[in-house]
């Protein structure tokens, strides 16, 4: 069961929203049997059979299985509110779960309350080829919880999209995320070619990298250069 409420409230170029909801975290949490887990740790897989796992199979028939995954259920809480000031769109978020499910290192799963805040700015330039937005979000877990992967206790997120036409039919675009704590990258630059209405060609790259245990260096072997083509009919 789950269910929530929302009230919303608007003045002139100020929108205000406060919302609750009581369901279950969308990442599930991960629990491993302390044996199966020191097993995996110690295993070479470049030589190991399955058969020595068969303790774990004969486990699993037996309706104990050495993994469980669970969805676990919060509170949240939260508020947006948004204005424009000239060109420039401001808008807040913030919010509050009770539980919030986080991987260890080594992927098992565990859960503290947190609060999270991220303000955005948008520069309206009236074109969808046009666009700047920047966003900087805070998160901090209530719990100490240590050797997390891809965040700390407390993390720093930037965000960023510059989109805009430099010659006629091309497009180029920008996309980055950086982190501070834990400290990481990812970078899309991209061009397009429109001559069309319905063909777009675009060429980019994708790039990540940070320290060890963070997004950009988890992914980083899924940096890539890449082209694309799409007709719309």
């Amino acid at each position: 069961m789950s269910g929530g409420t929302k009230v919303s409230m608007t003045t002139g170029d100020f929108d205000f929203d406060a919302y609750y909801h009581y369901g279950f975290d969308r990442t599930p949490l991960l629990r491993l049997d302390p044996a199966f887990q020191d097993t995996l740790a110690h295993t070479d897989f470049s030589r190991t059979r399955a058969s020595d796992f068969g303790p774990f199979f004969s486990s699993i028939q037996s309706g104990s299985p050495p993994l469980t995954l669970e969805y676990v259920r919060r509170h949240h809480v939260g508020i947006d509110a948004a204005t424009v000031v000239g060109p420039i769109g401001v808008r807040l978020d913030v919010g509050y779960d009770t539980r919030r499910v986080f991987f260890h290192r080594d992927l098992t799963g565990t859960s503290s309350p947190t609060v999270q805040g991220t303000v955005s700015l948008e520069y309206q330039m009236g074109d969808i080829r046009k666009i700047i937005l920047l966003e900087g979000s805070v998160l901090r877990l209530v719990d100490d919880v240590g050797g997390l992967l891809f965040v700390q206790r407390t993390t720093f997120t930037g965000t960023g999209l510059l989109r805009f036409p430099f010659v006629r039919f091309f497009d180029a675009e920008l996309r980055a995320v950086l982190w501070a704590l834990p400290r990481s990258v990812v970078l899309r630059p991209q061009i397009g070619w429109r001559s069309t209405d319905h063909l777009t060609v675009s060429v980019g790259a994708l790039w990540l990298a940070g320290e060890p245990w963070s997004l950009g260096d988890y992914f980083r072997r899924n940096s890539e250069v890449y082209a694309t083509a799409k007709y719309s009919f």
